[in-house]
């Protein structure tokens, strides 16, 4: 297994599925095995590209917010989406636990995402980048959440140098996969 994960051929190869006791042997594994193996190769190959876990967002409404710390605000569903200046909303197509993670540069952070989807690594060759706008950040940073959950208790701020920050989706295919943020320019 150890191979097939390292190499990455677990997602076009074929595995039999049995149900019942697991059979003594070594070739045998359960799913939640495999999936929590491929969810910590993925972390340790982000972590040694510089990325770092700032936090989880548990997302209930398929969506995603960043806003600029203290200007995030709960949405109601029959609202369309807000899309600047101060806040920006994506879609993710999925309710499910997702990290915020930064990627740092000479100890700054230089981009912070939230990937809907755990290949959107491998993906990201065969889509585009769609640019939704840039926040303005101040001192306070950046606050990632569910915009529609009505807990308070459920965001992650992380901190960022002051100045412009892209926002931009990921996407390919038509479907958006990953929420960008990047700085616009370095001093």
């Amino acid at each position: 297994m150890k191979h097939d994960i390292t190499s990455g051929s677990w997602a076009a190869r074929r595995y039999e599925v049995i149900r019942g006791d697991r059979p003594a042997g070594t070739n045998w594994f359960g799913v939640d095995e495999l999936l929590e193996r491929v969810a910590d190769h993925r972390y340790q190959q982000r972590l040694a590209a510089g990325w770092r876990v700032d936090g989880v967002v548990v997302i209930d409404s398929a969506t995603v917010a960043v806003a600029l710390t203290g200007a995030g605000r709960r949405l109601d569903p029959k609202d369309p989406l807000p899309n600047g200046p101060d806040m920006y909303v994506y879609w993710t197509r999925v309710d499910n636990d997702l990290p915020v993670e930064s990627r740092t540069a000479n100890g700054e952070v230089v981009e912070v995402r939230v990937d809907s989807v755990d290949d959107a690594d491998e993906v990201e060759g065969d889509g585009e980048w769609e640019e939704l706008g840039v926040l303005a950040v101040g001192a306070d940073g950046v606050v990632f959440f569910d915009p529609y959950r009505q807990r308070d208790d459920n965001s992650v701020t992380v901190r960022l140098a002051e100045g412009e920050w892209r926002v931009s989706i990921l996407r390919v295919a038509g479907d958006g996969l990953s929420l960008r943020l990047m700085r616009e320019r370095f001093d």
